[in-house]
């Protein structure tokens, strides 16, 4: 139940500078700031024995800040637009609500020739959200926490187009808790088959989309712009 992956997941952003030396670029420091949508299938596990599928759809910004152009620190602020909670017996509708995380990725193998680069990343998300139980008189609130640790792998070609697999895996509680009882859960397989691709653009800009078809089941997509504040140590 994290913040939909945003442009840390596809690594660092190109330079906004052109003509500057490999060295210039990797001490470049700066902000970037996104914009995006998300939308993931949980597949659930909860102590009571109900295995549920929760889907979510948000929106989120992102500010993030280069120390240099490997190491970034980005915090995620995002609103839960709507979702749904259903199995057999169980059929819950998701209101608004919100999410917010922090993230830490650092690139620690760059690109060179035939070698792709690699970077790894940490997050850790918050969510929160109301819901209302078709089959039943009642309502509550189903939030959870998630922490979940990935490793990126991937090759730019032309100078523009960047694509990438990035298996995250994860853990963290859900509960559903409508105020007289609270049952906690978990995801079913702990992992996310991420993979995606992000267009480098003039001016600093970067368009991502990001996908997962098996784990947990997410899509995302935004854009980011990248602010140079000069060069890091």
């Amino acid at each position: 139940m994290g913040a939909p992956v945003g442009p840390t997941g596809c690594n660092a952003p190109k330079s906004a500078t052109e003509g500057e030396t490999p060295a210039e670029a990797k001490k470049l420091r700066g902000l970037q700031i996104a914009a995006g949508y998300g939308r993931f299938w949980s597949h659930l596990k909860f102590k009571d024995g109900t295995r549920p599928t929760l889907s979510e759809q948000s929106v989120n910004g992102q500010i993030g800040y280069y120390f240099n152009k490997d190491v970034s620190l980005t915090a995620v602020g995002g609103a839960i637009l709507s979702g749904h909670m259903y199995e057999d017996g169980l059929n819950l509708d998701v209101g608004t609500g919100f999410v917010v995380s922090l993230q830490a990725a650092w690139q620690f193998l760059d690109e060179k020739g035939a070698i792709p680069f690699l970077s790894a990343s940490l997050m850790a998300s918050f969510s929160r959200a109301p819901f209302d139980d078709r089959n039943a008189d009642r309502s509550g609130f189903i939030w959870g926490t998630d922490v979940r640790i990935g490793l990126t792998v991937g090759y730019t070609f032309f100078n523009w187009w960047r694509i990438y697999l990035a298996p995250r895996f994860f853990g963290g509680p859900v509960f559903i808790d409508d105020g007289t009882s609270k049952v906690q859960g978990s995801d079913r397989y702990f992992v996310q088959a991420g993979m995606g691709m992000a267009f480098l653009l003039p001016k600093g800009l970067t368009i991502y989309v990001d996908g997962s078809p098996a784990g947990e089941q997410a899509v995302s997509a935004g854009l980011a712009a990248f602010f140079p504040l000069g060069s890091g140590r």
